[in-house]
């Protein structure tokens, strides 16, 4: 019998190591992490063990959240399993944390995933970051796919990190020779885990998010992994998969954020990126 909770806690920690590794300023907390990379990022996020087994939250921990985060000018968010406890939320509730989003977690067997047909102008292959030329061109372009600009100044060491880690694989899509969309697939156990995965706006609805992800999935037959999970928000390229790609819903994680003080601190953020030249 599939053990649905176990993978999503195997997910979990998959996502967890894919932060980390964007930041040397990461801080074990609840059976987790707290990473923070710089002020506006969406990498700034802290994710604990709570809903497996491993007890609840307390009002020290939301202290230490806030502590953390907060003293680096970063809204906090927290990253809240579906298996959580009432206590829990009722704790971070009471801390006046409130939804920000819904995040969905997806899986299948790498045989049951359904592949588009690659178009015959996307190349997809896999990146060794041996010429640091290489691996600036393609940082920038992961980057660019996300944010719509080049990385700031500061940042793109961040964005560099994941494309040189050993546990994850990277793919690269060029049209014409020319660089147009990165994403990861990061191996744990028995799991592969489809990680950032990122394209330039103009090249988008070309075929470029759909090479990537058959590169991906091709990767984990070639492996033999029993299962692949992906993360996705309403309205991310991603939701292509539960559409047309056969991946069933495993989880609804919930993206909490202090609501009373979010105006405030994103004014904040903003204020504080803007004085380290983080934004323009």
């Amino acid at each position: 019998m599939l053990d649905v909770r176990g993978m999503v806690a195997m997910q979990e920690q998959c996502y967890a190591d894919d932060l980390a590794e964007l930041s040397d300023d990461a801080q074990r907390w609840c059976g987790g992490l707290m990473i923070a990379t710089y002020p506006g990022s969406w990498c700034n996020f802290a994710i604990a063990s709570w809903g497996y087994g491993k007890g609840d939250a307390t009002r020290e921990d939301i202290a230490t959240l806030r502590s953390f985060f907060e003293s680096r000018g970063i809204e906090p968010r927290v990253h809240l399993t579906a298996y959580a406890s009432a206590k829990t939320l009722g704790v971070l509730r009471e801390a006046g944390f409130g939804l920000q989003e819904i995040e969905t977690v997806l899986y299948a067997a790498p045989g049951d995933v359904v592949t588009r047909a690659v178009p015959q102008d996307v190349e997809v292959h896999a990146f060794a970051p041996d010429d640091p030329n290489d691996l600036d061109a393609v940082a920038m372009a992961l980057s660019e796919g996300f944010s719509g600009h080049a990385p700031k100044p500061g940042t793109l060491d961040a964005v560099r990190r994941p494309l040189l880690s050993d546990a994850v694989r990277v793919y690269i899509a060029r049209v014409e020779g020319s660089i147009v969309g990165v994403s990861g697939l990061r191996v744990c156990d028995r799991l592969g885990y489809l990680s950032f995965a990122s394209t330039l706006e103009r090249y988008r609805r070309r075929g470029v998010h759909s090479a990537l992800i058959a590169a991906r999935v091709a990767r984990a037959r070639e492996l033999g992994l029993d299962w692949l999970t992906v993360t996705s928000i309403a309205g991310m390229g991603t939701d292509l998969l539960t559409q047309t790609g056969g991946l069933l819903v495993s989880a609804l994680n919930a993206i909490m954020i202090p609501i009373f003080t979010f105006y405030f601190l994103r004014d904040f953020d903003l204020m504080t990126a803007k004085g380290k030249q983080y934004l323009p």
